[in-house]
């Protein structure tokens, strides 16, 4: 079978939109416009390659850890009502400081 992963669907300037994007974001996606919410994504990682800014996996995990953490979140159900109680803003900050901007997702 034929690996369609890495079709172009898309671009942001000379910033790829892959199918794989799309399929990571259905499989996370908290209600947001999916398509906005990948082309949210290219733009940080396009500013993030332009400034070298880079997270390992390890240091996602770490941050997600940390966060649940704090906020006593046990189960991915606590986790998802939790992030969908918070205001946009925080929603934004914690996804733009917890993306893995220099690397794509596999």
């Amino acid at each position: 079978m034929k690996d369609f992963s890495d079709v172009t669907i898309g671009s942001v300037g000379e910033f790829p939109i892959t199918l794989k994007d799309l399929l990571f974001e259905i499989k996370t996606d908290l209600n947001q416009n999916l398509f906005e919410k990948v082309v949210h994504n290219v733009i940080l990682g396009q500013i993030a390659q332009e400034l070298g800014v880079s997270v390992s996996d390890p240091e996602l995990q770490a941050a997600a850890d940390k966060f649940r953490a704090e906020k006593g979140l046990i189960s991915a159900e606590e986790t998802n009502e939790c992030y969908g109680k918070m205001p946009l803003q925080s929603k934004i900050s914690s996804r733009s400081s917890s993306t893995n901007f220099s690397k794509r997702r596999s």
